[in-house]
């Protein structure tokens, strides 16, 4: 310890008395030789008040003890002022209670700069933060403001600016014109007078010509003690929020607009839907599908599956009770805050009719350039077809002729053998063309079957060799055709289609390849398996494909040929079949080298074994006399040619329409009704369908006799009917073993369900 005195205490020397200094000089210097924990100024003497705090300068970590007179409290309030921690009287002081003292300021010395420094602390913070604060008392006079609450102040137009500490807000608001102020005003009043526990508000400030925007919150002190009001610069979470809001409308608009349907749907009910959900399922406002459970809008059977991952299709009730295909895929998002499932649907039941229309036109677009190859395919045989009938009736009338002029004589006899002779020869050849012309338009009607299953075994090699007979005169004149066919299984898919898809690529490859130059060209099909798969390649010999234009040649719309050739849809639609059945294409070109198109695909179930087109005639016993037959067709030369195939040796009657057949078989009983698909007036359904109520037992015994079913509903019909058919044209002696079938059947009460083609 330091004493700084005048005079010498009455302490003891060996009881551990202070150093002592005499002036203030002589303090100074001693605490600059070493420090010192206190140091106890004697202010009974003199006024020694200011060197309190020179010494508090001089040595801020020593505590300072003021000696002051008997009953001097003014001069331990002054002491206290200038530094001081302890005050002690001289009376009776001695050295023990000197160091106890010491020990006191001493804390009071750590108390002191602990405080001071958690309240600079706090006053740093106070000040710092960004919101501005003013604390009110309870009669409405600032208390305390930090920085930014006085920022805020100065910046303001109205009575805010010139408040000081002390100054009443609620007497400058009050005479403000504002009427945020008036507000600001009135809510202090509320809450200082408990009215309210507590108020936020927003309110507007023009800074420097901008509109700044401010969160204002007033709450109470503790016991009413005044208010605390807080004021947050919220102009950019306000833009924020702003922003926010105009994307999520912006959002929103987008997802209106899009032409896939939006669906936003919680625990299975409808929360939000776009105009094109609304457009595919035939509803005219948002009201009728909001709320609703999702699953009464679906196909029962397909409600299982709205939770599977991934691209699925499904059919939706639509509002007029009719369904819609839609392809849908669900994305789990965040919808107003919460966790929910969006749908995205687009209506592939029109897309898919789409393409089905492009198929046909580009399939109707095939059939126009084979047209004058097909003609010319059926005008060949049918010349000579024509010709031998010709000279078969004309050797016949010379023979008759002779014959009844000599019908005795030896001569005429040889003659009319040798005229039969040529006649049998001539019809033989003409059957043979007919047959030709009969290959010729199955294979046209297999081609025009857009119907047809889509996954059905198709033998594959008869399609090749359908579409090589339907572009042959095309291709002869360009190139040599070259077929390698290895033993492959059926393919899955349609025949159709893809009697489309080799149609189009022969097509093409013909088209690559200028007229009168075959015996250097060089078209060749093969067919191959190859890793499980059944591989079709068709090469040419022709100009190649720029590089430039391969990447290409499967978009829709793309040719290189010249204008008025090509729609450019062919390798599209070509791509877009076989990918349908699970197989893919691919083209390798290069220009002056030729091309090859390559087809893979998946072969068919080894139980799916391709119906053969081959009459299959079951081995029964013939019919012991004579067959009653009735042939119903609007056709009378079928009719005829019928009755002369079966009438040697059974009565046939021929009737020309379905409403004379019913009167017939009212009143007679036939053993077999060869029965025409496609009739005016009354169609061999219809009639099908009358005999089923009138007469069932006479169901049994039709055969139907059709060139073709023109309409889907035909075509379904004879899907489902059990009964037999027989296609035009037909042979003698094929109508005939038919016949006895059905009637031996219809005897023992079976029904075949094989079909004849």
């Amino acid at each position: 310890m330091l004493l700084l005195s005048e005079v010498p205490l009455p302490l003891p020397a060996d009881s551990g008395a202070p150093d002592q200094a005499r002036d203030l000089d002589e303090a100074l210097l001693l605490l600059g030789q070493s420090p010192y924990d206190a140091v106890i100024v004697d202010l009974s003497r003199g006024n020694h008040l200011p060197d309190l705090t020179v010494i508090n300068r001089r040595a801020p970590e020593a505590a300072l003890v003021a000696l002051t007179p008997v009953g001097s409290p003014e001069c331990c309030f002054e002491a206290w002022r200038h530094g001081a921690q302890e005050c002690l009287s001289l009376a009776n002081i001695d050295a023990p209670e000197l160091q106890r003292a010491a020990r006191r300021a001493l804390e009071r010395k750590w108390l002191n700069n602990f405080v001071e420094e958690r309240v600079g602390l706090l006053e740093s913070a106070f000040q710092s933060v960004s919101p501005g604060i003013a604390v009110l008392s309870a009669d409405g006079n600032l208390v305390l403001a930090n920085c930014a609450w006085r920022a805020f102040a100065q910046q303001t137009d109205d009575a805010l600016s010139s408040l000081d500490v002390g100054a009443s807000v609620l007497d400058a608001l009050d005479g403000c014109d504002e009427l945020s102020a008036h507000e600001l005003s009135a809510g202090i009043r509320l809450v200082l007078s408990g009215c309210l526990p507590t108020i936020r508000a927003e309110v507007s400030r023009v800074f420097d010509g901008a509109s700044r925007c401010f969160l204002i919150q007033i709450d109470p002190m503790p016991e009413r003690q005044g208010v605390v009001v807080t004021q947050t610069d919220i102009t950019d979470r306000k833009l924020t929020e702003e922003a926010l809001r105009r994307s999520e409308i912006d959002h929103r608009r987008l997802l209106e607009d899009l032409p896939q349907g939006v669906a936003v749907q919680r625990d299975g009910v409808f929360l939000w839907v776009n105009r094109s959900t609304l457009k595919i399922m035939g509803f005219g406002a948002p009201e009728q599908l909001v709320g609703r459970r999702l699953e009464s809008v679906v196909h029962p059977e397909d409600a299982r599956s709205l939770n599977d991952p991934g691209p699925r299709d499904i059919r939706l009730i639509k509002a007029d009770g009719s369904l819609a295909l839609v392809e849908i895929r669900s994305l789990r998002v965040v919808f107003d805050g919460a966790p929910a499932v969006m749908i995205i649907g687009t209506d592939v039941g029109e897309h898919r009719a789409l393409t089905a229309r492009m198929m046909e036109v580009d399939r109707m677009s095939s059939a126009g350039l084979l047209a004058a190859a097909l003609g010319h395919e059926i005008k060949n045989p049918m010349a000579f077809v024509s010709a031998n009938v010709d000279i078969a009736l004309r050797d016949a009338a010379e023979a008759l002729r002779a014959h009844e002029q000599a019908p005795s004589c030896p001569d005429a006899v040889h003659q009319l053998v040798a005229a039969l002779r040529e006649i049998r020869g001539a019809l033989q050849d003409a059957r043979q063309g007919a047959r030709r012309v009969e290959a010729v338009v199955e294979d046209l009607r297999a081609f025009s079957r857009p119907e047809q299953r889509q996954d059905a075994a198709v033998p594959i090699e008869r399609v090749l060799d359908a579409a090589v007979n339907m572009t042959k005169n095309e291709l002869r004149h360009r190139a040599r055709l070259t077929k390698t066919y290895a033993a492959v299984p059926a393919v899955r898919g349609s025949e159709a289609q893809l009697g489309q898809v080799f149609l189009n690529l022969l097509t093409n490859a013909a088209d690559a390849i200028p007229v009168g130059d075959a015996a250097h060209n060089e078209i060749e099909l093969r067919l191959f398996s190859e890793d499980g798969r059944v591989v079709v390649e068709v090469r040419d010999t022709g100009a190649g494909i720029a590089p430039k234009d391969l990447s290409r040649v499967f978009d829709a719309f793309f040719t290189t040929k010249p204008v008025g050739q090509g729609t450019g849809l062919g390798l599209a639609i070509c791509r877009n079949i076989v990918q349908a059945m699970g197989g893919s294409i691919a083209v390798r070109s290069e220009p002056g080298a030729g091309t090859t198109v390559r087809i893979s695909l998946l072969p068919a179930a080894e139980e799916e074994s391709p119906a053969s087109h081959t009459s299959t005639i079951s081995p029964l016993k013939p019919l012991d006399g004579a067959l009653r037959v009735l042939v119903v067709d609007d056709e009378p030369l079928i009719g005829r040619a019928v009755a002369r195939c079966l009438g040697k040796h059974n009565q046939v009657r021929w009737v020309s329409s379905g409403r004379e057949a019913l009167e017939v078989l009212d009143t007679e009983h036939f053993d077999v009704v060869f029965l025409d698909v496609m009739m005016p007036d009354m169609t061999g359904i219809d009639l099908y369908e009358q005999l089923s109520a009138r007469a069932p037992e006479v169901v049994s015994r039709i055969v139907f006799v059709t060139g073709g079913a023109f309409t889907a509903s035909a075509r379904l019909f004879l899907e489902r009917v059990p009964n037999r058919q027989v296609g035009k044209p037909f042979e003698a002696r094929h109508l005939r073993a038919v016949a006895q079938e059905v009637a031996a059947l219809a005897g023992t009460g079976q029904i075949d369900r094989r079909r004849s083609c």
